[in-house]
């Protein structure tokens, strides 16, 4: 997560905070200060759930293990794609999703499935599917979507911005479109009704 200041976040308070792409817990730590008493996050690679589950071997409190044992963190290992609408097709309650799930030649391992690189197309047509319309949706890293200069993170350059942006406007035509600053400027994608009230 590119915010790392939880006024950041706390701007898009939900009853439920759904991130893809969990790493090593630091975006999830963010939401639990900026308010968020429920969150739900899913990772990919079976060593980064390990290490947020059992523990950060280093010491350096780079896990979830305490946010897991007291109930604030639900996480799940696995692909967005396959289970994101399980987890999220009985909720009644509007959620704010973080959606950054991919895999960075940075922190790939050899036990990671041979998958596409990125989900987040496939993320927001699973929004889409879903019963409530008026979902808070963020986007980080824009700064590498399109760019194909980018060493590493080849899963960037086949996204285009405004594709995305027309896939949520067909979750609902009303969504206004903002950005946030992340690593760099206008890094982070926010879309949100115009009327959003902002509670939990």
């Amino acid at each position: 997560m590119s915010f790392k200041e939880e006024n950041q976040l706390s701007k898009y308070l939900s009853p439920i905070f759904f991130e893809t792409g969990t790493f090593l817990g630091g975006g999830t730590k963010v939401a639990i200060k900026s308010g968020f008493k429920k969150i739900i996050t899913v990772e990919l690679q079976k060593y980064l759930y390990d290490q947020c589950v059992n523990g950060d071997p280093t010491g350096n409190n780079e896990d979830l293990v305490n946010e897991i044992k007291n109930g604030l963190v639900e996480i799940h290992l696995g692909d967005s794609r396959d289970i994101m609408w399980k987890l999220i097709e009985n909720i009644e309650d509007r959620i704010t999703f973080w959606l950054d799930a991919h895999i960075d030649g940075g922190n790939f391992r050899s036990s990671t499935p041979n998958v596409p690189p990125c989900s987040l197309y496939d993320e927001l047509n699973i929004i889409k599917n879903h019963k409530r319309k008026d979902h808070i949706i963020l986007i980080d890293d824009l700064r590498i979507m399109g760019d194909e200069t980018k060493s590493g993170y080849g899963w960037g350059q086949n996204i285009d911005i405004e594709s995305i942006k027309e896939i949520i406007l067909q979750i609902n035509p009303n969504y206004i479109f903002k950005y946030e600053p992340g690593y760099t400027d206008n890094d982070i994608l926010v879309a949100m009704l115009p009327d959003t009230i902002i509670n939990i």
